[in-house]
């Protein structure tokens, strides 16, 4: 059986390396074949150099290097899903560094039938946590807590494993969500779309990985943006997939906009290069941005049926 591993990367061509080293000492899980697609989206950076010259030593692996030159996450994992020809599909980020157990876990998982996906998981690693840091900012960072680990509701796309019978039912991305759309969130509408399909997951508590994220990404002006990233992305999944009005919209902007203003004026102040953002404030903007956004996509034709798996054609098309 071949595994096809879809590592999807932006500007990172100077930390891409100790990602593919961590990836490519993996253990080889006995009958699985393995290949990784690396997936490079914008202008390129230097990404495939540091590809091909892990090619002709990699032990085990076929390694392939895409180029997509229009941005957009969900972009550059529908190239990835049109390239890999795995039977077993795995996602992840570039900035991981994975535990020995990792694809021999999940694949077990999906290949003995107990699921058709399954992720695991994500740790911050020492040099990266802050004493600041509450189970929120953790999940923000990908730190996700299930509430049954045993049968996940979805998959961060950072880290997730996939049978190919699923693409049957939900076969692509959506290209409004993610970088270079809305923002974020184009793992999960597919994660639940997949499990609206009737497909089962699973979680791989022994096969972790860590999150080496770039310590910008901790910065104050950061977490505004990925707060502002989720609440535009949040809003499109409520209009378009769940169906869900939201009542007083209008009020409840003006509303949050107020509280926001005010417990600013309390809040100690925070340059854009600090590091961290407290809680509430985190909320508040997410809310905001999720209102606002929600404004105009509810003024739009919905995009899919009711948790729908495919995206319903233009007016005008069959």
């Amino acid at each position: 059986m071949l595994a096809s591993v879809i590592l999807c990367t932006l500007r990172r061509a100077a930390q891409i390396g100790a990602t593919l080293d961590s990836l490519l000492a993996l253990p080889r899980p006995p009958g699985l074949e393995l290949e990784l697609v690396v997936v490079e989206n914008g202008p390129p950076d230097g990404t495939r150099t540091e590809v091909e010259r892990r090619a002709a030593a990699a032990v085990g692996w076929k390694l392939r290097y895409l180029h997509v030159e229009q941005k957009g996450k969900s972009r550059a994992l529908n190239a990835g899903l049109a390239a890999a020809r795995g039977e077993l599909l795995f996602f992840v980020d570039d900035d991981l560094r994975f535990s020995p157990r990792w694809l021999t876990d999940l694949s077990a998982l999906i290949i003995s039938g107990r699921a058709d996906g399954a992720t695991s998981p994500i740790t911050v690693p020492a040099h990266l946590s802050r004493p600041w840091m509450t189970p929120y900012h953790l999940g923000w960072l990908g730190c996700i807590r299930y509430q049954n680990p045993g049968q996940p509701d979805e998959m961060p796309g950072a880290n997730m494993a996939l049978h190919r019978r699923a693409l049957d039912r939900v076969p692509a991305f959506d290209l409004e969500l993610g970088g270079g759309g809305l923002g974020n969130c184009e793992d999960t509408l597919f994660s639940r779309q997949v499990v609206a399909a009737g497909f089962r997951l699973a979680f791989a508590p022994e096969a972790p990985v860590e999150h080496h994220f770039e310590p910008a990404k901790l910065r104050y002006a950061q977490w505004q943006a990925n707060a502002a990233a989720a609440g535009r992305s949040r809003a499109y999944l409520h209009h378009h997939w769940l169906h869900l009005p939201v009542s007083r919209a209008g009020w409840r902007r003006l509303q949050l906009r107020a509280k926001l203003a005010l417990r600013r004026s309390f809040a100690r102040s925070r340059s854009p290069e600090t590091e961290g953002i407290p809680p509430w404030e985190l909320s508040y903007r997410t809310d905001l941005a999720f209102l606002e956004q929600f404004a105009l996509e509810s003024a739009k034709p919905r995009q899919y049926a009711l948790r729908g798996l495919q995206k319903l054609a233009p007016p005008g098309q069959p």
